[in-house]
């Protein structure tokens, strides 16, 4: 009996229902005699069985599933084909190989053409690469009387190609060491971290990418946007973004082919609309991803996470807090349903949004699990802004909620939490003073306490980027309600309404 071999279950489990059914034609169609009996054992696993157990009567062994994967991997680029510019893309490569091999050379310069076409056209410079050798090699074999000039320009556009690809991996580093940086917290706060972000744009922006290339306009522009945000920037991040949705929109068959950077970008482009409170083109980008139409499994996971998350944050910032428990019961099957193809920064995110939709509609008691279940997961450095926020907001939980010896102990706790994570600044410091005083202070001390806060918030604030710090925003709702006497939600409605 062999142990379960999990990368197959989940390759059956990412199927379509039309790649499940493909895979049924094709098995019976290219299959060998005797096949049958591995249908049975991918209709047994498809069915959410255990592959040790029985199976039409016998024990699957590995050699089986191994050979079943195979099967499974092979229906899926026939099935595909055409449809994922890679796979075509290779397809053409295999046959230029064949066809040179059979000394068809004027085959092979006509697929060794359509290749090249393919490969510029969706950038993939490697292969372009391999495929101009390939057509020198039969330039020099076919001898033609213009082969001198024919080779020296095969070599101008091999020059060309490869100045592309050294642009690409260099933003390929540039963008995977912003990402390092947005991670763990999207608002940079230390000098250091800020100065290497800024460094990092600088050498972006001094790449002179061409003006025909899509893939090396998106790695320069994500780079100067996600940047942007790290700093606080939203206006120089919005004009990013905007100009990243145009670039995709221009190559319409580029969205197609790649739906999940183009949703990325789009995805990326609401949170800063969030931070600068520009809801109308919030609204817009929520119902262009909307629109876009899942490929499998994975791009359902992706939707999920995205739409959802900041449809929490439209909701929130346009009083439509009547949909909470619709919404939350919808991302609560969502979260059960994708729960191994969510990334943890996002999970945290979307808990940290439903548990604030919560606080801000004064269900106190509600908004505390949410918050708890970022608190309780094991140490990460994914998102250690909101890790942070959903400590602090539960302190006022705790108060609202009377819990105040809890909230003497919490008080230690999230101190020494700050302090270990070197996450001790002037707003968190300032918030749990403000907590413990609330805690002795007596009724007709209370909103002087508050007020002081308030004051003393809007003073280590002023001129810094800081206004979308995780929680900030929130306890300033709060603190304004404990002083004004009117709810959070009365609040937020009157900024909706003055923002139209």
């Amino acid at each position: 009996m062999t142990a379960p071999n999990t990368n197959l279950e989940s390759l059956i489990n990412a199927l379509t229902s039309q790649e499940q059914r493909y895979f049924r034609l094709f098995a019976g169609r290219h299959g060998q005699p005797g096949d049958s009996r591995y249908l049975h054992l991918f209709d047994w696993l498809a069915k959410g069985q255990n592959g040790l157990e029985k199976n039409g009567g016998q024990t699957s062994s590995a050699s089986e599933r191994n050979y079943l994967a195979r099967m499974i991997l092979q229906s899926l680029r026939v099935y595909h084909d055409g449809g994922m510019p890679e796979l075509e893309l290779r397809n053409l490569v295999a046959n230029v190989l064949v066809l040179q091999k059979k000394r068809l050379m004027n085959s092979c310069m006509a697929e060794l053409k359509k290749a090249k076409t393919l490969a510029a056209l969706y950038e993939q410079y490697t292969v372009l690469l391999d495929l101009f050798s390939i057509e020198a090699t039969m330039l020099i074999e076919r001898q033609q009387k213009n082969l001198a000039n024919d080779l020296e320009e095969l070599h101008r556009e091999m020059i060309a190609v490869e100045k592309q690809l050294e642009m690409q991996q260099t933003l390929f580093r540039l963008s995977n060491r912003i990402f390092i940086h947005s991670r763990s917290a999207y608002h940079a706060r230390e000098e250091d971290r800020r100065d290497s972000i800024t460094k990092l744009m600088h050498e972006a922006q001094l790449i002179a990418v061409p003006a025909h290339s899509l893939r090396l306009q998106h790695l320069q522009l994500k780079i100067m946007a996600v940047g942007a945000v790290c700093l606080g920037n939203f206006e120089q991040a919005f004009s990013c973004y905007e100009k990243l949705q145009q670039l995709w929109e221009a190559y319409p068959g580029r969205i197609e082919a790649d739906k999940s950077n183009y949703r990325k970008v789009l995805s990326n482009f609401l949170v800063v609309c969030h931070a600068m409170g520009d809801f109308n083109s919030m609204r817009r980008l929520l119902d262009t991803i909307r629109k876009l139409k899942p490929d499998n499994l994975e791009d359902e996971a992706e939707q999920f996470q995205n739409v959802f998350y900041l449809e929490l944050l439209y909701l929130m910032n346009t009083d439509g807090f009547e949909s909470l428990d619709p919404l939350v019961k919808e991302i609560e099957a969502g979260i059960q349903k994708y729960a191994t193809k969510i990334n943890k920064a996002r999970e945290f995110a979307i808990y940290y949004n439903i548990g604030i939709a919560y606080f801000l509609s004064a269900r106190y008691r509600q908004a505390v699990p949410w918050l708890q279940r970022i608190i309780d997961n094991p140490k990460t450095d994914h998102r250690k802004d909101i890790q942070t926020a959903a400590r602090l907001v539960r302190l006022i939980l705790y108060y609202e909620l009377d819990k105040f010896d809890t909230l003497e102990y919490e008080l230690i706790n999230v101190e020494r939490y700050l302090r270990q994570r070197k996450a001790w600044y002037a707003y968190e410091a300032s918030v749990l003073k403000m907590v413990g005083k609330l805690l002795s202070a007596g009724t007709p001390d209370k909103n002087s306490v508050v007020r002081k806060l308030k004051d003393q918030l809007t003073e280590t604030m002023s001129g810094k980027t800081s206004a979308t710090l995780p929680g900030l925003s929130e306890l300033n709702c709060w603190m304004h309600s404990k002083l004004s006497g009117q709810t959070m939600r009365e609040l937020l409605r009157k900024q909706d309404e003055a923002r139209a």
